[in-house]
């Protein structure tokens, strides 16, 4: 996972150093942004005692900006995969697979920084449903997420995205012996911004 980290960070630089110094400015009033990140991180335990999972997702997202720096967001759909393995003793393992569906509307606000036109820092929160889907069939669930990172505009309207999100997928309703699980990821991804309104 230390390799695809910095394969990602290695890239970001990359595109950071052909970016251009005239910025036309993303995250303005009457844009819609689209775009996706991929994501890889870790989930906490499902039940007590249990083990925590590798997570891996692609999560495309539509922004819409009513006022400048203000987005308005929807992630709908987007597919991640949570993969615990858990150790059973006496050499067994019990793996399970569980696939969410996540339906998630929210707002993100930006913040230019003064001296980079280019690089904005930005913070926001999701609400909604999320569907998992595993051995034991499907089962519906309030969600949650909150989010951080930075974009850089590569190119006129092209903003390459790296953040770090939270996601907590089962908030409700729980069932006896589950806990609410904590998916903690890093993106990275590209968002094409253009005026609409």
């Amino acid at each position: 996972m230390k390799k695809v980290l910095l394969s990602f960070a290695i890239l970001f630089m990359f595109l950071m150093a052909l970016g251009t110094a005239e910025a036309s400015g993303l995250a303005q009033k009457g844009q819609i942004a689209v775009g996706g990140d991929v994501m890889l991180g870790g989930v906490t335990p499902w039940f007590d005692g249990g083990d925590g999972a590798f997570a891996f997702g692609i999560e495309p997202m539509v922004m819409v900006f009513p006022i400048d720096n203000l987005a308005v967001f929807t992630r709908m759909p987007f597919w991640e995969g949570h993969f615990f393995k858990q150790d059973l003793g006496f050499g067994q393992t019990l793996d399970m697979d569980l696939h969410w569906l996540p339906f998630l509307f929210g707002v993100r606000y930006y913040y230019t920084i003064p001296s980079a036109d280019a690089w904005q820092i930005y913070g926001g929160a999701g609400l909604g449903g999320a569907v998992a889907t595993g051995d034991g069939g499907s089962e519906g669930y309030f969600a949650m997420d909150m989010h951080f990172g930075s974009q850089y505009e590569v190119i006129k309207n092209l903003g390459i995205d790296m953040s770090f999100d939270i996601f907590l997928p089962n908030i409700a309703p729980s069932q006896t012996g589950t806990k609410v699980t904590a998916r903690f990821g890093v993106m990275g991804g590209v968002f094409y911004h253009f005026n609409a309104f």
